[in-house]
């Protein structure tokens, strides 16, 4: 699976971000890449069990979406 960004957004983020901070950016890129229903019905990187789900535990989100954001993607080649 691969992790795409809209390259207007990210570039008008990572501009926002030189004057609101690392943090800015983090945050915006999480909205860029999980959706709202990923982030509402997820349990973040699943190191911590939670409860509300309808079968009591909620899914961790995608590994691989969570490397992207964090700069650790692989690139194919």
């Amino acid at each position: 699976m691969n992790v795409f960004v809209d390259r207007g957004t990210l570039r008008n983020d990572v501009t926002t971000a030189q004057k609101k901070g690392p943090a800015h950016l983090l945050s915006r890129l999480i909205a860029s890449v999980f959706t709202t229903e990923e982030l509402a019905y997820s349990c973040g990187q699943g190191i911590v069990t939670s409860k509300g789900a309808s079968d009591g535990q909620r899914e961790p989100l995608d590994a691989e979406k969570i490397s992207a954001c964090k700069g650790n993607a692989k690139t194919s080649g």
